[in-house]
Order: structure tokens, then C-alpha cells, then sequence
């Protein structure tokens, strides 16, 4: 939660956030209320918000609703670095083969294969390879339960 984020700047410059938006909620407000809490906690670092997009169960079952739905609250999050949270089926599933928009931004692949590597990594959404890849989830590291993600090659867009 917010205090693991609050502790975290403390302690370095580069937190990033990981958001799981509602798409029946207003993507404007969602991001306004986030950046808001985000800055109560986060003094003076960079706002990093990476959006989660792998469960298609979490989202409206039109694709075109979902992309303008991004879109927008991409658009919203203005002030802050944006990324997005991925894997192939998921990102297939809620916004269609064909939709490349979003490769501009940096991708957090998700293959949970224990290989901090991009090895394997087949291009979608328009990424030719991805920024980071999270390769297992729920580990325990230092009394503390992570995803581990490793950094492949990583390029920020700053939402102005």
C-alpha cells in the first residue's frame, strides 16, 4: 500500500507504482485520485505508474471501449512516467492483435519462467522487445513479499 510506497521514496528516487484501473470507473478521476495519494507520499521523486493490462476478466469485453479507456487515462496521468503491465494473450484478449498505440510506452513483459531474460519473448501491441520482464511473482525477499522484475532496456515517457 501507500506506506510500502512511502517508505520505499525514502529510500530511492525510482518507486514505481503498479495500478489495476476499473474500466467502468471514470479514467480521469482514477488517475487524479492516485496522483493525488502518490504525492502525499512520494516528496519530490518522479511518478512512475505502471498499468496493469494481463487479466482480460478485469475488463469491458469490447475492445474499443478498452482503448479509449487507456487512452484516456494515459492521457490523464499527466505529470507522471507511464508504462504498461503485459503479457501476449492478455493484452491480445483486451485490446485486439492489431492495436499498436501504447508501444511508445515502456512494457513490463510478464512471464513468470524464473529466466530474467527476454529469451522466448514473441513481439505484441507494436513492442519489438520489451523494457522489463517480470519473471516470478510472490517471493519472499527480505520479510517482504515480491514480484521480481529485471530491466532489459528501458526508455521513460514523461506524460506532459
Amino acid at each position: 500500500g501507500m506506506e510500502n510506497i512511502k517508505k520505499a521514496s525514502e529510500l530511492t528516487n525510482e518507486v514505481a507504482t503498479y495500478m489495476i484501473p476499473n474500466v467502468k470507473s471514470d479514467p480521469a478521476k482514477q488517475a487524479a485520485e492516485l496522483i493525488d495519494a502518490l504525492k502525499k507520499v512520494i516528496m519530490g521523486n518522479f511518478l512512475v505508474v505502471m498499468i496493469n493490462t494481463e487479466d482480460p476478466q478485469l475488463w469491458d469485453s469490447n475492445k474499443e471501449t478498452n482503448r479509449e479507456f487507456i487512452e484516456d487515462l494515459i492521457e490523464s496521468l499527466h505529470g507522471c512516467i507511464v508504462g504498461i503491465i503485459a503479457n501476449e494473450f492478455g493484452f491480445n484478449e483486451i485490446f485486439g492483435k492489431d492495436y499498436t498505440k501504447l508501444s511508445v510506452l515502456p512494457l513490463l513483459y510478464v512471464r513468470h519462467d524464473g529466466d530474467p531474460t527476454s529469451k522466448g519473448y514473441k513481439p505484441f501491441g507494436g513492442w519489438k522487445r520489451p523494457s522489463l520482464k517480470q519473471y516470478k511473482e510472490n517471493q519472499n525477499e527480505c520479510g517482504a513479499i515480491v514480484n521480481l522484475d529485471s530491466l532489459i532496456k528501458l526508455s521513460l515517457i514523461h506524460i506532459s
